[in-house]
């Protein structure tokens, strides 16, 4: 009975042991898998993280390239506004500049047309004045040289003759029948004297001359007056005859600058 007793302790033990093998066999096997579960789930936890990372990435990259997209659409319609107002200012410039290309043709032609109109005056004046007085063309205009023998004074006189007064009506009379017209009365001496004496003088008769166009009708607003003295003479050399040619009053018709769409005209 001892014996039986004492292999049935230790079958107990063995039992035990064996149980307690299994138990920790199990645990063990528990705890390993517990930890590739554990791997495995961080594993998956990452993956997911990074896809859900990918998926935001891609998210903002769609609305980028969305908002890219409808950028590039209001880009083109607003260079295609760009494009057609660019046309049609291209096209309003070229009729702007083909009507004023058109505008300065006629204006060109009109231009000369008045042009010719007042040559064809000047020269009808110059014909006219030529059989009262010598009358020569210059390039400012007409200059009429009234020598002593066409208008003479009496010696240190600005006072005009008789017959002084009637060539100067004469010329008048021409004169008004055109317009658009500057008249400058210039008078000069010979060399006898001194240059301030000459001076006053060659003034004074100036003046004279044109105190009576203006009295026979001219507009005193067109005529001005200068005296050279002795300064410019028309003969050289201190003869008589040379002298006599000096002193001279001339009156210069020069045709008034005339104002047509912004474009001077003058003689």
């Amino acid at each position: 009975m001892p014996e039986r007793h004492v292999v049935y302790r230790w079958l107990s033990a063995l039992g035990i042991l064996l149980l307690l093998v299994v138990l920790v066999t199990g645990i063990v096997t528990l705890v390993q898998w517990s930890q590739q579960m554990k791997q495995q789930m961080a594993t998956l936890t990452k993956t997911a993280e990074q896809s859900a990372q990918d998926a935001r990435r891609a998210a903002e990259e769609a609305v980028r390239s969305s908002a890219a997209a409808e950028q590039a659409r209001t880009d083109s319609r607003a260079a295609e506004a760009a494009r057609t107002d660019a046309l049609r200012q291209k096209s309003a410039a070229e009729s702007l500049a083909a009507d004023a290309t058109l505008e300065a043709q006629t204006a060109r032609a009109e231009v000369d047309k008045i042009r010719r109109e007042r040559e064809q005056e000047m020269g009808r004046l110059q014909q006219a004045l030529d059989r009262i007085v010598d009358t020569r063309r210059t390039a400012f205009g007409l200059v009429m040289n009234l020598p002593e023998s066409a208008l003479r004074f009496d010696f240190n006189s600005s006072s005009l003759r008789p017959e002084a007064r009637e060539t100067l009506s004469r010329i008048a009379g021409i004169l008004m029948t055109s317009d658009n017209f500057g008249l400058a009365v210039h008078g000069h001496t010979d060399d006898i004297g001194s240059d301030s004496y000459n001076q006053q003088l060659s003034q004074r008769r100036a003046e004279a001359v044109k105190d009576y166009m203006v009295s026979a009708g001219i507009d005193p607003n067109i005529v001005s007056i200068k005296g050279y003295g002795k300064a410019s003479p028309l003969a050289a050399g201190r003869d008589d005859a040379a002298r006599a040619k000096n002193r001279r009053v001339e009156i210069a018709l020069t045709d008034s600058t005339i104002q047509y769409k912004g474009e001077a005209i003058s003689n």
